[in-house]
């Protein structure tokens, strides 16, 4: 029993990145994993609160420069709700279009296009960039009262034009997850979709939950 352990292991790729040392490459503490994720996550709260402070600001600079007609000290509620509304829906919408490029970004910044293949932890950094590029992704899943942007587009064109950017090669007439996922396709590079389809359970499986 002895011998047989000692020739087999049980340490894992993990194990040998994170405890051994024994990565080709500079390995983060999980602790650090911890830090970023919390930094990611509490920038994307901030998002949900800067729509309204963002319009609130420019709408009190718009009535000191008399946009409502004079420069009175007070003002009625129509006449604030008529310069706030439509503020609110242009700085929602310049938000939204920042996140889903950030994600688009860091996707590319971080993962670079995937290649299919064997990444084992004490072999490639793929797996610790995979765990950057998930805490990254807040900004997208956690920015809009819980709901990810994501959920907003689902069934549409965006959506599709959105996964065609991160690298999916996805035909004509095709319609992405109309009822909602969570998660959405993960690994989008290594997905091709043909003409006129429509899907909504679409995921990868992938072997890469042992370590």
């Amino acid at each position: 029993g002895g011998k047989a352990k000692a020739e087999n292991p049980t340490i894992r790729p993990f194990g040998r990145a994170h405890y051994l040392g024994a990565a080709p490459f500079l390995v983060i503490p999980g602790w650090c994993h911890g830090v970023i994720w919390g930094i990611f996550l509490n920038a994307s709260v901030s998002m949900r609160a800067l729509t309204i402070m963002a319009s609130l600001a420019t709408v009190s600079v718009m009535l000191e420069n008399g946009a409502a007609g004079g420069t009175k000290k007070s003002y009625a509620i129509r006449q604030v709700a008529s310069l706030l509304i439509p503020i609110v829906i242009g700085i929602q919408d310049l938000v939204t279009l920042l996140v889903i490029g950030m994600a688009i970004g860091s996707k590319w910044l971080i993962m670079g296009r995937r290649r299919q293949g064997r990444y084992n932890w004490d072999e490639s950094s793929y797996c610790q960039r995979w765990q950057v590029y998930l805490s990254s992704l807040a900004f997208i899943r956690s920015a809009f009262y819980g709901r990810g942007v994501l959920e907003y587009i689902r069934g549409s064109a965006y959506l599709v034009w959105y996964f065609r950017i991160l690298g999916a090669q996805i035909g004509k007439d095709v319609c992405l997850y109309p009822l909602g996922a969570d998660p959405m396709m993960t690994e989008p590079d290594l997905v091709q979709i043909g003409d006129q389809v429509s899907g909504n359970n679409l995921w990868l499986r992938l072997p890469n939950v042992r370590g």
